[in-house]
C-alpha cells in the first residue's frame, strides 16, 4: 500500500498506509513527513500509536425489508476535510456510495 501524509491534530505531518481510493475519499496526499511512526487505522485501545480522526459509514445491500448493512471506516487527513463532512451526507470510495453515520476524533 502506499504512503501518505496524515496532519495530526497537533500540526505534525505523520506517515499512513492507506489503499488509493480511501485516500482519495479520505484527502490524502502523498509528501513528506516529521515522523517516523506511522499512524495506525486499525489500532486497538491498548496499543500504542495513534489512531486517525475518521468518519464511521454504512451502506446497504439489501432492501429496506431486510436490510444487510455493511460498515467502513474513513480515515480524514485534515482537520478541515474532517469537519466539513456532515452525518447522512454520502461518500464515495473507489466508486460506491457510503453514508457517513458517525465521527471519530482523533485518538492518541
Amino acid at each position: 500500500m502506499p504512503t501518505y501524509t496524515y496532519v495530526s491534530d497537533d500540526g505534525d505531518n505523520k506517515p499512513i498506509r492507506l489503499a488509493a481510493a480511501t485516500a482519495t475519499a479520505g484527502s490524502f496526499s502523498q509528501g513528506a513527513t516529521d515522523d517516523a511512526d506511522f499512524v495506525k487505522v486499525s489500532k486497538g485501545n491498548r496499543e500504542f500509536g495513534q489512531r486517525p480522526r475518521g468518519l464511521t459509514l454504512s451502506r446497504n445491500l439489501g432492501s429496506d425489508d431486510e436490510p444487510n448493512l455493511r460498515y467502513k471506516f474513513l480515515p480524514m487527513a485534515t482537520q478541515a476535510a474532517f469537519n466539513a463532512a456532515s452525518i447522512g451526507s454520502t461518500i464515495t470510495v473507489g466508486g460506491v456510495s457510503w453514508t457517513v453515520i458517525g465521527k471519530r476524533a482523533e485518538d492518541n
